[in-house]
């Protein structure tokens, strides 16, 4: 990798199907950042939120959920960028892996002693079984709930998206991307990986805003005093405005 912003592309990039394709994904990042200037704004701007608090989360009491941060801003930067490309169905599969970062992060943190449980999930399939038993979806939505029932419904709604739009092959998921046309009498069908329209990438990108702020909302809750110190709850409730 390079910080350089001047670097060419290599001998033969875009020569062959799939270097092709990336780098017509990078013009449509190019594009979005130019006529979406507003919304790329917001999501830039949890971003920021995002690397402040990554940033200042030096000797935390609540250590171990710190790896659940650091991935849920990998996700959500991920899907950012995949939003802004116009690959709409692939941004929920990453939204979804956000979302759950945080559940994670929070529920281990209210039982720390289900972490070496979680560590341990890879030994052996009795561990494995011993992970899934313990992690299921139904205490991972129970503890945020009772956590704080307002994000816990902000969550859900969110989540029930991811899923309907990529997170599972769910009917939307396809049928979001689907375009058809009649000639001749005979019905064309064509499968989008990346989309120009106007409508899909707003969508993308305004559920990524939203996916971000609420993920935020979560570890709050993990954390509080270092967002209170840090001035985030601020932050993330004038990010929240109009969104």
């Amino acid at each position: 990798m390079t910080d350089s912003p001047s670097i060419l592309p290599p001998p033969g990039w875009g020569n062959d199907s799939l270097s092709e394709y990336i780098d017509v994904a990078r013009q449509n990042v190019f594009a979005t950042f130019h006529n979406l200037k507003h919304i790329y704004e917001r999501v830039r701007d949890i971003s920021d939120v995002f690397q402040w608090f990554v940033g200042h989360l030096n000797n935390p009491r609540e250590w171990f959920a710190v790896f659940f941060v650091i991935r849920a801003e990998c996700s959500y930067r991920a899907a950012a960028e995949l939003a802004m490309s116009g690959k709409a169905v692939e941004t929920f599969v990453v939204l979804r892996a956000c979302l759950e970062a945080g559940l994670y992060g929070l529920y281990l943190s209210r039982h720390p002693d289900k972490q070496e449980v979680w560590l341990r999930r890879g030994e052996d399939e009795k561990a494995r079984k011993a992970c899934r038993n313990e992690f299921t979806t139904r205490r991972l939505w129970d503890c945020l709930n009772e956590v704080d029932s307002v994000t816990h419904n902000r969550v859900k709604k969110l989540y029930d998206i991811s899923l309907d739009f990529g997170g599972h092959p769910n009917e939307l998921a396809i049928t979001s991307m689907l375009e058809s046309t009649t000639e001749d009498g005979q019905v064309h069908f064509n499968q989008l990986c990346m989309t120009d329209d106007d409508y899909r990438l707003r969508h993308a990108l305004a559920m990524t805003a939203r996916t971000g702020i609420c993920v935020l909302d979560v570890f709050r809750h993990v954390f509080p005093e270092r967002y209170e110190i840090l001035g985030i709850p601020e932050r993330i409730d004038r990010l929240r405005t109009n969104l």
